[in-house]
C-alpha cells in the first residue's frame, strides 16, 4: 500500500513444493530435477521478498 511491501507472515521455512506438486495429478510428469529448479526459483523469490521487506519502500 502507498509503495510500501509488508509481509504479514513470517515464514522461517518454507514448505517442500514437492507436498503441494504431488496433491496435482497434473504435474505427475514433472522430472525431479524440474522439481528441484522449481524450489531453487521460489527460494530465491521468496528471500527476494523479504529482502524487499526489510527496505520498506518498493
Amino acid at each position: 500500500e502507498h509503495g510500501m511491501l509488508n509481509l504479514n507472515k513470517d515464514l522461517s521455512e518454507l514448505k517442500p513444493i514437492d507436498e503441494f506438486l504431488k496433491m496435482q495429478g497434473r504435474y505427475r510428469a514433472l522430472p525431479p530435477d524440474g522439481v528441484e529448479r522449481l524450489q531453487a526459483l521460489i527460494n530465491e523469490h521468496w528471500a527476494e521478498l523479504k529482502e524487499y521487506n526489510k527496505q520498506r519502500y518498493v
